[in-house]
């Protein structure tokens, strides 16, 4: 029997080592079995055929492959108007910078887009530069701009306005203004010569600002269509051939001045709201031929009402050739330094409030007719006229007024000392509340070259002149009753 071999110190250790290694083994295998469940999933996704790819394939893209580079951007992709030949179908170019300022060379062959492409590429606040003659198209405005052309106006002549800078299509406006929107023009011919149930500029509550500008429309509406906002206009010539007006601003502030307007049928018909009020200044208004033929009453400046009261100013205007002269309905109105003319009422109130002062009034009937609500008329002049006022409702303060007619200012008569003898009579000069008549020099030519000889009519003093009423008014001769002065050889004398 061999003897037993002592226990090694060690021995503890080799089983507590084995069962280590073991328990290691086991926490490995199970710490990596999430990843290759993964792992197996991941490899079966890509063997597994997906059908629903082969039932609906995704479309092929058009565009040619770029090989690994990005197509730089070129103009015969986003041009429609570009050719192979490197040129261009229209003289479509820009100046400056891209986005500021845009070119446009107007040619017989001009494409009606072509304008609306040049605004289209415009940041807010550029220039649209119009060059030459003959633009077709209808601008669409929805940013600031400022739109500049080469056209000379001359003031107060239309045969000297230069042929069309821009000509809008039949039936289509010739400038529409979006809201909030302040559009700048200069030196540009507007026309519109088929334009039906367009107006030639429109705005809505938009700010428009013409300069050195015309207008020429032939359509059934206005030539200037403002709905809210402001328009001015300076410095240029309006000729609409419409039944409608020339300019129809409803709420908008309305301000024209150093204009020359001939309209059909009313000049202005203005609307005006309570936050900015309308001007006429120095303007020249004469009605066109269709204004005694048919369709409304020709109105020169027609004054609307509305929930806001608002007010129009007119000063140095002349207006000629129309109806009423100047008509105030539910709105207020002040004329001052004005002349109207070849009229049939030099002025109307139907409601509202009117006030004329150091004016010049010509009318076939009546110089100012009254309705309802105030006038004030002081220190004017009437002449041609057969009544200075009719007064029906309203509250009229008038003073100062001078009246050269030989209609009005007929002689009238009264017995004197009761008694009706031949001869017997006190001869006086009629006069009115608030008017007397005037026998003097009124400047009859130099008010005929301002407003009458525009029209085209001869010279005509108005000053009142009857036989012997000079030395009838010093005392010397009398009337008999068919109103006939009578000097005798005994130099009888009335007094």
């Amino acid at each position: 029997m061999s003897p037993r071999k002592p226990r090694s110190k060690f021995a503890p250790l080799g089983v507590l080592g084995g069962l280590a290694a073991i328990a290691a083994f086991v926490g490995v295998t199970l710490a990596d079995a999430p990843r290759a469940e993964a792992q197996a999933a991941k490899v079966e996704s890509q063997t597994r055929p997906d059908f629903g790819l082969l039932l609906d394939p995704p479309p092929r893209s058009s565009r040619p492959r770029s090989h690994g580079r990005e197509r730089p951007w070129r103009w015969r992709d986003h041009y429609s108007g570009w050719r192979d030949d490197h040129g261009r179908d229209w003289e479509f170019y820009w100046r400056g910078r891209p986005d500021d300022v845009a070119a446009v060379d107007c040619g017989v062959e001009a494409s009606p887009y072509l304008l609306q492409r040049a605004v289209d590429h415009l940041r807010p606040g550029g220039t649209l530069v119009l060059r030459g003659q003959g633009c077709l198209g209808w601008l669409d405005i929805n940013k600031p701009l400022t739109i500049i052309g080469d056209a000379d106006i001359g003031r107060m002549d239309f045969d000297a306005v230069p042929p069309a800078t821009l000509r809008a299509p039949d039936g289509l406006p010739c400038m529409t203004v979006a809201a909030g929107v302040r559009v700048e023009i200069r030196d540009v011919v507007f026309e519109s010569g088929n334009a039906g149930d367009a107006a030639c500029i429109v705005g809505y509550d938009a700010e428009i600002v013409m300069r050195r500008s015309a207008i020429r429309y032939v359509g059934d509406e206005s030539a200037v269509f403002a709905d809210g906002g402001r328009f001015d206009f300076r410095d240029g010539l309006i000729s609409a051939d419409t039944l409608g007006a020339a300019v129809v601003g409803y709420g908008a502030s309305v301000q024209v001045e150093r204009a020359h307007v001939t309209s059909s049928s009313l000049g202005f018909e203005l609307t005006p709201g309570g936050a900015a009020p309308s001007s006429l200044s120095d303007l020249v208004m004469l009605a066109g031929q269709r204004s005694e033929g048919y369709g409304p009453r020709a109105i020169g400046v027609l004054v609307r009402g509305s929930r806001e009261l608002g007010r129009v100013s007119i000063a140095g205007a002349v207006i000629c050739g129309y109806d009423e002269g100047i008509a105030v309905d539910g709105s207020s109105a002040q004329v001052v330094n004005s002349l109207v003319c070849v009229a049939r009422k030099a002025a109307v109130l139907y409601s509202g409030d009117l006030s004329i002062e150091n004016s010049l009034l010509g009318a076939e009937d009546v110089g100012v007719a009254a309705g309802a609500g105030r006038a004030r008329i002081v220190n004017n002049t009437f002449f041609a006229v057969s009544r200075v006022f009719v007064v029906e409702r309203a509250q009229v303060e008038s003073y100062g007024n001078r009246v050269y007619s030989q209609n009005a200012c007929r002689p009238g008569r009264r017995p004197r000392d009761g008694r009706r003898e031949q001869g017997r009579y006190d001869w006086f000069a009629p006069q009115g509340d608030g008017w007397n008549c005037a026998y003097d020099d009124y400047g009859g030519r130099d008010f005929y070259d301002r407003g009458e000889s525009l029209m085209g009519r001869q010279y005509q003093d108005y000053s009142p002149e009857w036989d012997g009423y000079d030395r009838y008014s010093q005392g010397e001769g009398w009337y008999e009753d068919d109103n006939r002065y009578h000097w005798g050889s005994d130099g009888h004398r009335h007094r």
